[in-house]
Formats: C-alpha cells, sequence, structure tokens
C-alpha cells in the first residue's frame, strides 16, 4: 500500500475518531502496526531504541512507547532516571566480578569469599 493510501486511511480514521478517546490509541496502533509509518521521528527513534533491545520486536517496541507517552511525564521521568543511574553506577564485583552497585558484593560477603 502507498504512503498516500496509509495517510488517507489515518485522516479517516482520526476524523471518525474522537482522538481523546481511550480507543483513539487503538486505533493508532493498528494503523503503525498496519504500515510501520511514524507519525514523529522522535517515536520512530524510540522504537528502534526499545527494538534494539534482546527479544523486543517492532511491535512490541511501539506498544512500550505508546504506553511511555500515555503515562504521566514524572512517570516517565522516574523510568529513564532509574535506567541512566543503572547504567551509570553498575560495577563487578572485584571477587566474583557479579553485576553490583558496590566494589564488593553482598553474595561475595555472605558467603565469606572475602572477610570485612
Amino acid at each position: 500500500m502507498s504512503v498516500i493510501k496509509a495517510v488517507v486511511i489515518f485522516i479517516i480514521i482520526s476524523l471518525t475518531t474522537n482522538l481523546r478517546s481511550p480507543n483513539a490509541n487503538i486505533y493508532y496502533q493498528i494503523f503503525i502496526l498496519s504500515y510501520m509509518q511514524f507519525s514523529s521521528k522522535l517515536i520512530e527513534e524510540a522504537v528502534q531504541a526499545f527494538a534494539s533491545l534482546p527479544g523486543i520486536g517492532k511491535k512490541t517496541a511501539l506498544r512500550l512507547v505508546l504506553h511511555l507517552i500515555n503515562q504521566d511525564k514524572q512517570v516517565t521521568e522516574q523510568f529513564t532516571d532509574a535506567i541512566r543511574n543503572m547504567r551509570r553506577n553498575i560495577l563487578h564485583c572485584e571477587v566474583c566480578y557479579n553485576i553490583s552497585d558496590q566494589n564488593v558484593c553482598t553474595i561475595a560477603v555472605i558467603y565469606g569469599e572475602i572477610v570485612v
């Protein structure tokens, strides 16, 4: 299907649907999933970022992006802050090389691999 036909279908859906209704998001998802045409470069980039994760395809990535868009900005900012904080502060245990937020993880301490 050509891009022009896809745009016409999206316009018809937009005109026949109250865009503030809960169903508007469902119609948008159907349109995007059918034609993978994005209304925003930002949405497309976010979908590509999520789709780069293992086990996440484009459909699931789009659902995640649309879910984040529908959340309060504060919730989305907390989500992104948590991921940014995890990536910046994650360490590997100096004893067992387990993923940790400390130089020596609690597992190494508990199981006596090191005396603290």
